[in-house]
């Protein structure tokens, strides 16, 4: 009658031994009974009817099979392992188990004899010993022949810790012959800090503990080696209940430890890399699990620790999508990815609130297929930007340079022209003058009179346009300087169109050309007007004082911070396109039909503004009005007092001395002609170094020196600054129509010289002349 295993062997200490075994060689195993139940399993999660029909090991004991060993092949075997090897662990599990079970049998037998034999085996004591002692010796020397064949390191120790028996393999394991080690203590090998676990190891084994130990182990050869042991407790054959022998597996994981240490020193600078890093990191496996992540990943996309704590991706996920400005876009590449899974990716991320992120994605490859992806994620925010201010501040540069190259021809052309109609209205009034009214000519010459102060004022337009033009600043009050000209907006405006000025208060003074800002108004005015011409509305002009920040400044083109005079033209027309917006300074550009405009409306108001150093800001949306703010800025001068004229109606020379400098021919003889008559002394020059030469020759005093701006040579400029030094009283008048580099820079003029523009009328420059001795005398 055969027995169960189970009454047999303990089968925890089974358990023990083969999950001893798996740990060493890494093949996975099975203890069963003949009924299919499953004793033990060791690296499989197999259950009996899996293992039914697998290769297995028969436990035959007491001619009956016991149980089957299974190993290795038809469980979750390893494809580096070989079949023979398979078949090497199953001979060695049954043979071993066989072993266990005939001594557990020899012990069940003896509880359940019969009294009378057992009182007839008392009667005979010392053949039962004999025949035990055999049957010791028997199960000794089968168990000594497992041991010497088995590939791993097998060793017996009693209780006092010295080593019994030790297989082959664990005698090349420590580099030492049996001679050197059987009979001596086992914890002599034990390095000094593990020998006090193995000796707590030792005492719960023979307690009847079964345990599992790593301790390092110095061989004999000197060579140092990191052990896994498993310990299990063997019962005395002879004495039931008692343990005699610790039975231990032992494998030499010194290289694996190594392997560890340079695992984790990898896996230590990978988290360091990782978290050094300035883009956020995400690993995920083939199913989208996040597998890893690193703060920065964290923190850019603003994940609360408890939802990743949380371990629920989902959630992650949709704080994710929440803030994308195309979280379907983002899922469409996710779902392409995951379906080709060894494809690379790049493509960037635009948030809800102007962040962008670039993404790159690459698969985690292993044993030559895809375990997880990769996902890295860079904040381009502050680049984007900075590339969306360069591209904004390039085209800003195109526009100026394009407004430069337009305004250096038209002012060239303005130039030469000015000189042109200063002959003609000079010499039309000259010849009006001498015919009188009564003539029958004096209509056709007054037209031409007419014609040419018209195209002066268009020539006056050009050179604001190019930030030519020659301005006179006087310390201004805006709020008096536009509301003289509210009756001229008036009648520029339709009817149906309201006026209503805003004045501020206290508003502070400006250094102003009063003409300039007559045709800046008039210009904006003509533009609301049109804006309104179909429906009607408001027109709003107000002035402010206010302070401009250098945020404020940086998005609006020659704008700096500072305190400026703000004059706002509000009107509630149709407003502009963003692409009609865009070009609203460009010369010629206009909206307007055939006829009605030139284009240089606006890019005079440009022009205009930033000659006074000041700056321009539009907001328009169609539907809803345009929005002009010019900015002017604030001057701690003062107004000064009037000066009175003296007897204007009566500019006539008292026979001052004027040298007139000009490299127009016609323009300075029309000058030095129409001076003579009104009883100046005049002489003339052709240019900067002429006029130098007659005043060093020249004996007498000169009172007036009247120059061109523009000459070859010495400018108009240069030559004030050297005639000064000989006389520093006399008088300085320029005239131009156009100006000097160094004038331009600044469209303005030097201390104490007076300017007239060309083309200019006869009694203009008389008038002005006469102004000019006088304050003189004074």
């Amino acid at each position: 009658m055969a027995y169960p295993l189970q009454e047999l062997v303990d089968v925890g200490t089974l358990q023990a031994l083969a999950d001893g075994l798996f740990a060493i060689t890494g093949i996975t195993s099975a203890i069963l009974a003949p009924n299919g139940e499953v004793l033990t399993r060791s690296g499989t999660s197999r259950d009996g009817a899996d293992l039914t029909g697998t290769q297995a090991e028969p436990v035959v004991v007491g001619g009956e099979v016991t149980a089957s060993i299974v190993a290795g092949a038809g469980l979750d075997a390893s494809p580096h392992q070989s079949d023979e090897q398979f078949r090497a662990t199953r001979l060695f599990l049954a043979r071993l188990v066989r072993m266990m079970a005939e001594a557990g049998l020899a012990q069940v037998q003896e509880k359940r004899r019969p009294r009378a034999l057992a009182q007839s085996e008392e009667a005979l004591p010392e053949a039962a010993r004999v025949a035990m002692a055999d049957a010791l010796r028997s199960s000794e020397q089968r168990l000594r022949a497992i041991i010497e064949h088995e590939p791993a390191c097998v060793k017996l120790i009693d209780r006092n810790g010295v080593l019994l028996d030790m297989n082959p393999a664990g005698l090349a394991m420590i580099q030492a012959t049996s001679q050197q080690v059987i009979g001596k203590r086992a914890v002599g090998l034990v390095a000094d800090e593990d020998k006090t676990a193995f000796k707590e190891m030792i005492d719960a084994v023979f307690r009847g503990e079964t345990r599992r130990l790593e301790f390092d182990m110095i061989g004999l050869a000197g060579r140092r080696l990191t052990l896994e042991t498993i310990s299990v407790p063997l019962e005395d054959p002879v004495r039931p209940g008692q343990v005699n022998t610790l039975l231990g597996l032992t494998r030499d994981i010194t290289e694996q430890k190594r392997a560890e240490v340079v695992r984790e020193q990898a896996l230590s600078l990978l988290r360091a890399t990782l978290e050094s890093t300035a883009d956020g990191i995400l690993v995920v496996d083939t199913q989208g699990r996040i597998e890893s992540i690193n703060e920065r990943f964290l923190k850019m996309w603003r994940i609360p620790p408890e939802v990743v704590n949380s371990g629920d991706d989902s959630q992650a996920l949709a704080y994710v999508l929440d803030q994308l400005a195309d979280p379907a876009a983002f899922m469409s590449k996710v779902e392409e990815l995951y379906a080709h899974p060894e494809e690379q990716s790049f493509d960037v991320l635009e948030f809800k609130d102007g962040r962008y992120f670039e993404r790159f994605s690459t698969a985690q490859i292993l044993d030559g297929r895809p375990v997880g992806r990769v996902w890295s994620f860079r904040d381009v925010t502050s680049r984007r930007l900075e590339e969306a201010e360069r591209h904004r501040l390039h085209d800003q540069l195109l526009q100026a340079q394009k407004r430069e190259s337009v305004g250096r021809l038209a002012g060239g052309v303005a130039h030469d022209f000015n000189n042109q109609l200063s002959v003609i209205l000079g010499n039309t009034e000259l010849a009006l003058l001498r015919l009188g009214d009564d003539s029958v000519v004096s209509s056709e010459l007054n037209e031409v009179r007419g014609a040419a102060m018209r195209s002066a004022a268009l020539t006056r337009q050009l050179l604001a346009f190019a930030r030519k033009q020659v301005i006179d600043p006087k310390v201004t009050d805006l709020n008096h300087a536009i509301a003289d000209l509210l009756k001229m907006i008036g009648r520029l405006i339709s009817e149906d169109v309201r006026l209503e000025w805003k004045p501020a208060g206290g508003l502070w003074m400006v250094n102003a050309d009063a003409t300039q800002i007559d045709q800046i108004m008039a210009n904006l005015a003509v533009n609301a007007g049109d804006a309104m011409r179909e429906s009607g509305g408001t027109l709003e002009i107000s002035t402010a004082n206010v302070t401009v920040s250098k945020a404020f400044a940086s998005r609006i083109p020659d704008a700096t911070a500072g305190d400026y005079v703000r004059v706002r033209v509000r009107d509630t027309g149709c407003g502009m396109t963003p692409e009609t917006l865009a070009h609203v300074f460009e010369p010629f550009f206009t909206t307007k039909p055939t006829g009605r405009g030139t284009g240089l409306g606006m890019s005079m108001v440009h022009g205009i503004v930033h000659q006074h150093e000041g700056f321009i800001d539009i907001q328009s949306f169609v539907g809803g009005g345009t929005t002009v703010d010019l900015f002017f800025p604030r001057t701690v001068e003062t107004v000064p007092s009037l000066q009175e004229i003296v007897d204007p109606a009566t500019p006539a020379g008292r026979g001052e001395v004027v040298l007139v400098v000009e490299d127009e021919p016609s323009v300075r003889g029309l000058v030095v002609s129409t001076l003579g008559r009104l009883g100046y002394v005049v002489h003339e020059a052709s240019d900067g170094a002429a006029a130098l030469a007659f005043d060093a020759g020249h004996g007498g005093k000169i009172d007036l020196v009247i120059s061109d701006v523009i000459m070859p040579g010495i400018s108009g400029k240069d030559l004030v600054t050297r005639l000064r030094t000989r006389d520093p009283h006399r008088k300085y008048l320029f005239m131009s129509g156009y100006e000097d580099t160094v004038l331009a820079e600044r469209g303005v003029l030097p201390e104490g010289v007076h300017f007239i523009q060309k083309p200019f009328a006869i009694s203009d420059l008389a008038t002005k002349v006469r102004k000019l001795l006088d304050e003189r005398k004074e």
